[in-house]
């Protein structure tokens, strides 16, 4: 039997995969689907604070014309 204090707990994990399985971005070169549990993926936040996700194939990419 779970204690109250590890109910809540397991309440704020299931919420946070949910959450998570719901996440999904756009690489900004290909424009193919980005999801949590897509490999070679690169991070980048801005000064702006801007968050961008990229495939990792498409950095060099990224910034030509």
């Amino acid at each position: 039997m779970l204690s109250d204090k590890q109910k809540i707990e397991y309440s704020r994990k299931r919420s946070k995969m949910a959450k998570a399985e719901r996440w999904k971005m756009d690489c900004p070169v290909c424009l193919k689907e980005i999801r949590p549990e897509t490999e070679d993926v690169e991070y980048v936040k801005t000064k702006r604070g801007t968050e961008i996700w990229i495939h990792s194939a498409c950095v060099q990419k990224w910034g030509r014309s």
